[in-house]
């Protein structure tokens, strides 16, 4: 018997499932999202800068993310 593959999701299932978790906060909408292969990197602005730790664990927990990696990421200040 052969050893199970695991089977990744497509990448555009997990641009899906990534956007599903942003959509609920509007601290994200300043940040874009890129998806390469199973590494996911995050490009952009956010306020504050916790809620960035918190969405990258999020997107780091989804079936077929490999890594995620944040690109040019600047915290706004608090209004």
């Amino acid at each position: 018997l052969m050893a199970p593959v695991a089977v990744q999701p497509p990448a555009t299932d997990l641009a899906r499932a990534i956007q599903q978790l942003r959509q609920g906060d509007n601290h994200f909408r300043g940040i874009r999202v890129e998806v390469r292969d199973r590494t996911v990197h995050l490009h952009g602005t956010v306020s504050p800068g916790e809620n960035l730790v918190e969405l990258a664990q999020a997107i780091g927990r989804l079936p077929g993310v490999e890594r995620v990696v944040l690109d040019d990421i600047r915290t706004a200040g608090r209004p």
